[in-house]
């Protein structure tokens, strides 16, 4: 079944029933690509565009979940925690309202953190990144600044405190 939202949908499809046939003997992706291509040509050529999409964004995650940091990004930003440099979080306001977002950790404000470890934080989603967002968020953010202050302000609020005793 395709769902009606689905990007390049004859792609999908056609893909299924290729990876159907030829798994059941067992072949890794390429071959199952490859024949893909070899037979439809003419569908790739039509939903070209949303392929590319749809790849693009694959990447995109894929940096995301590894943690590939910018160029000019700075390195360990927070010493002594392996947090991600990007979250995937829903956005409450502007155009992407309803939609999810990928924002910078350093950026996001003890609410958005509050609701990512809320949303995340169940034992089949629980994973070494999740643990150490919370991890960051009880040492660094629940006792200091307010709800909008971000991550970078929290810890910059508790490495003055710190530095004061």
């Amino acid at each position: 079944m395709v769902h009606r939202n689905a990007k390049a949908p004859k792609s999908r499809a056609r893909i299924i029933e290729i990876k159907g046939k030829l798994a059941r003997k067992g072949a890794p992706d390429e071959d199952i690509i490859t024949a893909f291509l070899e037979k439809y040509p003419d569908i790739v050529r039509v939903e070209n565009d949303a392929l590319v999409r749809i790849a693009l964004k694959s990447i995109l995650n894929v940096i995301c979940n590894l943690n590939v940091k910018p160029e000019d990004a700075q390195l360990d930003l927070f010493q002594g925690y392996r947090l991600p440099f990007t979250l995937t979080v829903p956005a409450h306001n502007g155009k992407n309202a309803g939609r999810k977002v990928k924002k910078n950790f350093d950026a996001m404000t003890k609410a958005e953190v509050r609701e990512y470890i809320d949303h995340n934080n169940r034992p089949r989603k629980q994973s070494r990144r999740v643990e150490e967002v919370i991890r960051f968020f009880n040492e660094n953010a629940r006792n200091y600044g307010d709800e909008n202050s971000t991550m970078m302000q929290c810890w910059k609020a508790k490495q003055a405190q710190t530095t004061a005793r």
